[in-house]
């Protein structure tokens, strides 16, 4: 008897503490994402609906009272990415470093920076997956003094000029994506080079720069700082009014997020894939096939088509190589039954169809030059992580055997006329042919320019003599365009606005204005 009444006030503590405490909070999780990332730990993420209410119940007017209220409800404050150089609106430092707080799950991010100089200081910045509708949505708290912080609309103009690709923006279209590098290199970022700090990498020693594209050495030499700037950091945060809210700081979470981004962004692509039901009702099959074999499978003609049909081909690392810095990557075709990298093989399948890649990806201007396999690249493997996002869409098909989806793919491809396969385009993916230098001059060179500082790109002995004119942050007018044009510029600087230029447009218009400095 005495046992049972242990046990019936033991259950009665146990409901009122999840009565007053967690439930109170209770936030919607994907299961199926947790169950794949988190491996059982505990992932009580937070929702926007628990932030705002934390907010009205507390009087919450500073981001450090809304940091402390989180803390008490969520695990979220146990995972974060510290970003030391950051090209959002939020600015990062050593010292300072923009916090990315996403749990486990990540179905919640939320970040904020230190000190008060800083751009984006009064800001908190949101971004949400949305589970059922599998789409992210970004938003951002506005902090004013004494008073109660503003909520912005869902995904902001500001917002949308990064987080999406420039074509969907043109169509008018809203769905966004995390910026985030593939594996494994993630300037900016402690724990840059897979998850790991390196006192003095051996090319900083050596000074050895040879395969590094000349924009990124700073990432490089920074990188060597890390170690000793983030056993510094850890010691400061212990009692900085926001940072002391990081129960964990790990640098190799840098490795973990990027799983977490890119299953919740190969979701997305499934969605929007879903979505045109003329392609997808065909395709689902080849998919099937390649998740389950990584071997394309397309009749002989239908591949030659797709294969003829790639421009401007994503690239393939070999595996293994140690060179993951260098300027120009390697690439091969594979031939159909060769093992293909995912990046490949979804460009192979979808760009000929008009599906605009770089609304796939998520890296952030880089054109995919940091990764160490391919865009779509993380430590679990890309083909790993899409093969559980397409199981669960397609589990009775993909569980079908190789020569049942070998016979349906002949036969859906065998009884269509070669013109209607070719027809099938959604028609988002945008072809840009103009010269850099006239999308520059279209803004710089008008006569409608005011407030654009004017530039005179039609004129090449006036042009000339601007480019040397020194006093601007970076020095002369040339060395200001070649760091606004490169992939490191901050957001408020980067130029063209909206356009992330390949990595020979660049360096051809870069030559072109030094050629001009040099004759």
């Amino acid at each position: 008897m005495r046992h049972f009444k242990v046990l019936a006030t033991f259950l009665i503590i146990l409901s009122f503490a999840q009565s007053n405490g967690e439930s109170e909070y209770s936030d919607y999780n994907d299961p199926s994402d947790n169950s794949y990332i988190c491996r059982g730990r505990k992932t009580d993420n937070i929702s926007l609906d628990t932030i705002l209410k934390l907010i009205d119940k507390h009087s919450v007017t500073t981001v450090e009272q809304l940091l402390r209220e989180i803390d008490q409800v969520s695990t979220v404050t146990e995972r974060a990415m510290l970003m030391y150089r950051s090209r959002s609106l939020q600015a990062g430092s050593f010292q300072n470093p923009r916090a990315i707080l996403y749990g486990c799950g990540g179905d919640m991010v939320i970040s904020f920076n230190g000190h008060p100089s800083q751009r984006g200081y009064n800001r908190v910045e949101l971004m949400r997956f949305l589970p059922k509708e599998e789409r992210f949505e970004f938003r951002e708290l506005i902090f004013q003094e004494g008073k109660k912080p503003k909520i912005s609309a869902a995904n902001p103009k500001k917002c949308l000029l990064c987080h999406q690709s420039p074509s969907r923006s043109e169509r008018g279209d809203v769905d966004p994506r995390p910026n985030w590098e593939p594996y494994s290199i993630w300037p900016g970022a402690y724990g840059s080079d897979a998850g790991d700090l390196f006192p003095i990498p051996h090319y900083v020693k050596r000074d050895d720069f040879r395969y590094v594209s000349g924009e990124d050495d700073i990432y490089l030499r920074e990188q060597a700082m890390e170690q000793d700037q983030f056993k510094r950091f850890k010691e400061r945060a212990k009692t900085h009014p926001r940072y002391k809210y990081l129960r964990r700081l790990n640098a190799h979470d840098s490795v973990v997020v990027t799983d977490i981004f890119a299953l919740k962004n190969f979701r997305r692509i499934m969605r929007q894939l879903r979505a045109k039901p003329e392609i997808y009702q065909r395709y689902r099959y080849v998919l099937a096939y390649f998740f389950k074999r990584r071997k394309v499978r397309l009749p002989e003609e239908v591949f030659h088509w797709h294969n003829d049909s790639v421009e401007d081909r994503e690239f393939n690392r070999a595996a293994g190589t140690s060179n993951k810095w260098a300027k120009e990557a390697q690439y091969r075709v594979p031939g159909r039954l060769d093992d293909w990298p995912v990046a490949q093989a979804m460009q192979l399948f979808f760009e000929p169809l008009g599906f605009d890649m770089s609304d796939w990806y998520m890296d952030f201007r880089t054109r995919g030059r940091f990764a160490f396999l391919s865009r779509f690249g993380t430590r679990t493997g890309a083909r790993e992580i899409f093969k559980e996002v397409f199981s669960r869409l397609e589990p009775e098909l993909f569980n079908q055997s190789e020569e049942w989806l070998d016979f349906e793919i002949k036969k859906i491809f065998g009884d269509m006329k070669k013109e209607k396969w070719q027809a099938l385009n959604v028609g988002e993916r945008v072809v840009r042919d103009r010269p850099v230098i006239q999308v520059c001059a279209r803004c710089h060179d008008s006569a409608n320019t005011t407030t654009i500082p004017r530039i005179p790109f039609g004129d090449r002995q006036a042009l000339t003599k601007a480019l040397v004119k020194a006093g601007y942050p970076r020095g002369r007018l040339i060395e200001e365009i070649s760091y606004r044009t490169g992939s490191h510029a901050v957001f408020s600087e980067q130029m063209p606005p909206g356009r992330s230029l390949t990595h020979k447009e660049r360096e051809e218009f870069l030559q072109a204005l030094y050629k001009l400095i040099e004759d």
